[in-house]
This record gives C-alpha cells, sequence and structure tokens, in this order.
C-alpha cells in the first residue's frame, strides 16, 4: 500500500508538472499573439493542452490508493457463486 501511494504521488507530481509547462505553453501563446507572430490557431491548441493536462492532473488528484489484495476480493452482496459454478446476482426484485 505505501508503495501505491508513493506511486500515487508520483503521479500527481508529474501531472503537476506537465500542467504547469501547458500554463507557460499558454502564457507564450499569448505573448506571441500580442507580437502578432502567432495565430488563432495556435491559441487554441495551446488551450486544448492546457485544458487537457488540468484535466489529467484533477483525474490523479482524485483517484483513490486501491489495495490489490482487497479488491481481488469478490463482494458477496453483488453475487454469490454456486457449487455448480453458476452466479446469481442479489438483486431485489421490485414490487
Amino acid at each position: 500500500l505505501q508503495r501505491s501511494v508513493a506511486q500515487m504521488q508520483a503521479a500527481r507530481d508529474v501531472a503537476e508538472l506537465e500542467y504547469e509547462i501547458a500554463q507557460k505553453g499558454l502564457e507564450a501563446v499569448h505573448t506571441r499573439i500580442d507580437a502578432g507572430t502567432a495565430t488563432l490557431h495556435d491559441l487554441d491548441d495551446a488551450r486544448g493542452q492546457a485544458s487537457e493536462r488540468f484535466i489529467a492532473l484533477q483525474d490523479v488528484t482524485f483517484e483513490k490508493p486501491t489495495n490489490p489484495t482487497v479488491s481481488a476480493i469478490p463482494s458477496p452482496a453483488r453475487s454469490r457463486t454456486f457449487s455448480n459454478g453458476s452466479r446469481q446476482s442479489r438483486r431485489r426484485k421490485s414490487r
């Protein structure tokens, strides 16, 4: 679990750095727009990159660490396996 948390922190650090780079790229395109050397297409691309990096950062930030031992165990509340190997869902029937 500690390794998983460390990997998640490293992934968050990378995502944060990628977002910062995209933000700096967007600032650079704004400067180039002001100087007349960039197009609106360049600005749109830079905004798209910054947006994608922000979403990736949010995904990593709000991701919960998983415990592989726990996630590998099936939940008895969802289904059960019978001796013949068939499975039955435990959904309640609506009345």
